[in-house]
This record gives C-alpha cells, sequence and structure tokens, in this order.
C-alpha cells in the first residue's frame, strides 16, 4: 500500500501551466472557487472559458486506489475534461447517442504502432467519422500521450446538463511533479470543434 500524495504542490504547477497555455491561446478563463473539490486523495479546479464552443475545463488530479486491497497506490493520475453545457435531458436514447470513444488502429506484431484512429459509440460518433479535420492534431494528441507514457485515450461522457470531452491523461508517482500533459494548440482546437458538434447534434 502506497504512502498519502500530498497533490498540492503538482496540481499549482499543473494550474499554472494550463492558465499559460490558456493566455497563450488568447483564450479568457477565470477559476470558479464554487467548484473546486479539496478531498484526502482527490483535488478538482475548474476553469470557465468565454467565447468558444467549450464552456469549462475540469483539471482533476487524484491519487489512484489498490482495487484488491482498498488502499492507496504510489500512483496519480491528472487530467483536464472539457465541458459542453446544454440541455440533454434524462433520456437514455439521447445520452446513449452522445456517447463516442476513440478507437486506435494499430500495426505492428510486436512493437505495436499506432497509424489511425476512429470514433466508435452513438450518433454522434458519425458525426466526428465525417469532421477529417479533427484526425491529424487528436492523432499527435495520442501519439505524444504514449510516448510520453500517459493515457492514450479521449471519450465523451453525456449527462444531463451537458457532456464532458475527456482527453488524454498525465501519469505520475509519488510527489514527483510530472508536467501536466497538454494539447497542442490544433489538438485544442479540434476539442473545440467537438464541444461545436455536441452543440449543433443537441439542437436537431
Amino acid at each position: 500500500m502506497g504512502n498519502k500524495i500530498d497533490l498540492e504542490p503538482i496540481l499549482e504547477e499543473h494550474v499554472s501551466a494550463l492558465c499559460l497555455f490558456l493566455d497563450s491561446m488568447g483564450i479568457s478563463s477565470n477559476i470558479d472557487p464554487e467548484e473546486e473539490v479539496i478531498g484526502e486523495h482527490l483535488r478538482e479546479r475548474f476553469f470557465k472559458l468565454e467565447g468558444m464552443n467549450i464552456d469549462g475545463i475540469r483539471y482533476t488530479i487524484f491519487q489512484i486506489s489498490e482495487e484488491q486491497y482498498g488502499g492507496m497506490t504510489d500512483d496519480w493520475k491528472a487530467a483536464c475534461e472539457y465541458w459542453v453545457e446544454r440541455d440533454i435531458g434524462r433520456e437514455k436514447k439521447n445520452l446513449n447517442n452522445l456517447e463516442a470513444r476513440v478507437k486506435k488502429r494499430e500495426k505492428g506484431l510486436f512493437k505495436k504502432e499506432m497509424v489511425d484512429f476512429s470514433w466508435v459509440g452513438g450518433r454522434i460518433a458519425d458525426v466526428l467519422n465525417q469532421d477529417t479535420s479533427l484526425r491529424e492534431p487528436l492523432l499527435g494528441e495520442l501519439l505524444t500521450a504514449r510516448t510520453t507514457g500517459s493515457d492514450a485515450d479521449i471519450w465523451i461522457t453525456p449527462k444531463e446538463k451537458g457532456a464532458w470531452i475527456t482527453g488524454c491523461a498525465t501519469n505520475g508517482h509519488k510527489n514527483k511533479k510530472i508536467p501536466l500533459l497538454l494539447p497542442s494548440k490544433d489538438a485544442f482546437r479540434a476539442y473545440d470543434r467537438i464541444a461545436k458538434h455536441i452543440r449543433d447534434y443537441t439542437i436537431l
């Protein structure tokens, strides 16, 4: 079982990096203190965005639990989730239609190489597959995540009041400060295009 990890210094470094990234994109943002979460093994911050299809970014860092014994490991994970506020409702059909995840295509018998991806899931996956502008920046995002030991995955989780787009997560060990895996500017624009597709789809 692992010892408790001091997440606060890692969080401060990550939040600072995220603020600088948003400033470099010319995006106006502010941290909502009412959405701040401080748990024993968890921290969250929520950034409200202006002038974007993405309404906000939830930054989360948490110490990973040990499923078999119920304790904690010496590892942590940090990720950014992009919030799109829409009135989706509780109907299961509507929620299922907005679920999607990338399915990676690889080649090679021993050393797997990621060469492409497609979207699988509900009807929104078909919409995203038709948008070829998403491929190059998000494939780059997935490849960067894999080469840096991060989680190479992207998915959409619909909720009653909107949808979360979850990007690649950063993995760390003990109190070591690992830089937050931020998207490239093109990848961030791709996330914003996904948000626009979600907005357009929920109007239909």
